[in-house]
């Protein structure tokens, strides 16, 4: 909830703070990595025993050629070093990962090395929806996201155009979460203040 103190107006406070259930958070992403890890693992054994009914590794002398299989085992490393460089920079992700609702707008913190934050005017949120998959239902207590549609369309720091879906992830009881984001929507004096 600190990271958000950097970026609140001067009278602005935080009325709900979410942060992702860390097991859903890991979960998601150590399942999203095995089928890549599988080929990598069928990709090392076809480079180390060859597999010579599909693949001959010999050149047209009839001499075995290596360049072929030291080629697929490096290429398999890589394969494999990269979806586990992903879970491992995924625990510098999670402890910057942090979504509040404040009495002016939606707000995600995010980022892996520095802290960046995205951020919806309440009065531009036109819709909440909550969103529950089987991965949810899994972790206890329940998971799931909610989902902000909104009028204004965000802009990544790389200058691209993004959804104008912005969705808290991975928060637990996400069906009370949806209550109390609501209630906050719905008030027209947090919504409209006077000033």
């Amino acid at each position: 909830m600190k990271q958000f103190e950097m970026v609140l107006d001067k009278d602005e406070r935080i009325l709900k703070y979410y942060k992702p259930s860390k097991k859903r958070f890991f979960i998601f992403g150590i399942i999203s990595t095995i089928p890549i890890l599988l080929i990598g693992g069928v990709m090392i054994m076809f480079a180390i025993f060859g597999f010579n009914q599909i693949v001959k590794f010999s050149n047209e002398y009839g001499e075995v050629d290596m360049t072929g299989p030291r080629f697929m085992l490096i290429f398999s490393c890589i394969w494999i070093a990269i979806p586990l460089l992903g879970i491992f920079f995924s625990f510098f992700r999670y402890g910057k990962l942090g979504y509040a609702v404040t009495n002016k707008r939606v707000m995600i913190s995010h980022g892996t090395i520095g802290i960046d934050f995205k951020s919806i005017p309440l009065d531009k949120v036109i819709t909440v929806d909550v969103n529950v998959n089987p991965f949810d239902k899994l972790c206890h207590p329940n998971t799931g996201s909610l989902i902000f549609g909104s009028s204004v369309i965000s802009v990544g720091g790389n200058g691209n155009v993004n959804s104008a879906l912005f969705v808290f992830r991975y928060i637990a009881n996400p069906y009370d979460a949806y209550r109390e984001v609501k209630e906050i929507l719905d008030d027209p004096d947090i919504r409209n203040p006077r000033y």
